[in-house]
């Protein structure tokens, strides 16, 4: 009982990050049919940043403010350099190597910054473990997985009730039509990517303690976040969020009956035979479809 416990919590922990970045995917997918591959690289910029405010003594709330306005910050860059240049002038899929690129480029600068070698996170919440079901979890774990699901329905509130949350809901229906009604359609194309980063950001500062952060952190936990969000399927937040949480389970399970040096290769297995069967995902929409 202890056993299947320990696995549940500490996946959700970790399924709970890959939903937050894979939710990045979702939004400069449903916006503008592109995707961030720099997105891995932006949970590291978030962790890293984190550490290095709060080593100057800066009071955490104010440390988060800062990462997430400094990642949305990069995130909008990131689109309006890598990728708005890209698509719209040439019509090319080339921001895929651009954004990929950007991702190099930001973990070689990190590993000279911060060096390579992992860095302790300090935070009240990892201090001591909590005992649920036999199983020994800390309460940053468990906030983690809260946190996703909280953002998930926040997003789409955001997209049901608000002026804002409804333009961005037209424009990744529709861009053209949804200009032609006076929406600002590159502006939500821009505030996607900007939400992207600032949300990888986000999960960076809630995996850092658990974890301790490193310059290429970044690579692995942006892929299975791409993984996870092609399973659950690009256009679909509810599939994103149930698929984040179960591939985590399934990798430490896998790790558990197995080894840890077979999580990645069962979880990235999975996703291959997924996607083999199901190419637009399990709950993907139209909008991927309409790609094939």
């Amino acid at each position: 009982m202890d056993t299947i416990a320990q696995v549940i919590l500490s996946g959700l922990a970790v399924g709970g990050i890959y939903a937050l970045v894979a939710f990045g995917f979702h939004l400069t997918f449903i916006t503008s049919e592109t995707l961030n591959f720099a997105q891995g690289s932006c949970v590291m910029l978030g962790a890293m940043l984190a550490i290095t405010l709060l080593q100057l003594g800066w009071p955490f709330p104010l440390v988060f403010v800062v990462v997430i306005l400094v990642l949305g910050l990069f995130g909008a860059l990131t689109e309006m350099v890598c990728v708005r240049p890209i698509k719209d002038r040439y019509a090319s899929i080339g921001w895929i190597a651009s954004t990929l690129g950007l991702a190099i480029v930001i973990d070689n600068v990190a590993g000279l910054v911060w060096g390579t070698l992992p860095i302790e996170f300090p935070s009240p919440l990892t201090r001591r473990p909590l005992h649920i079901l036999g199983a020994g979890v800390y309460a940053q774990e468990l906030l983690i997985p809260l946190v996703a699901v909280a953002f998930m329905i926040g997003l789409h509130q955001f997209q049901k009730r608000t002026m804002l949350g409804k333009s961005f809901k037209a424009v990744a229906f529709n861009q053209d039509a949804a200009e032609l009604m006076g929406i600002n359609g590159q502006g939500m194309v821009c505030l996607a990517y900007a939400l992207s980063a600032a949300v990888a950001g986000f999960g960076g500062m809630l995996i850092g303690p658990i974890v301790f952060p490193y310059s290429t952190m970044g690579t692995i936990i942006g892929l299975k976040a791409f993984g996870v969000a092609m399973i659950g399927g690009l256009g679909s937040a509810y599939g994103i969020i149930i698929c984040a949480l179960a591939y985590g389970i399934l990798e430490f399970a896998i790790a558990r009956v197995f080894s840890t040096a077979a999580r990645d290769f069962g979880g990235f297995l999975l996703i291959i035979l997924v996607l083999s069967r199901y190419p637009t995902g399990l709950f993907g929409t139209w909008m991927e479809r309409k790609q094939l």
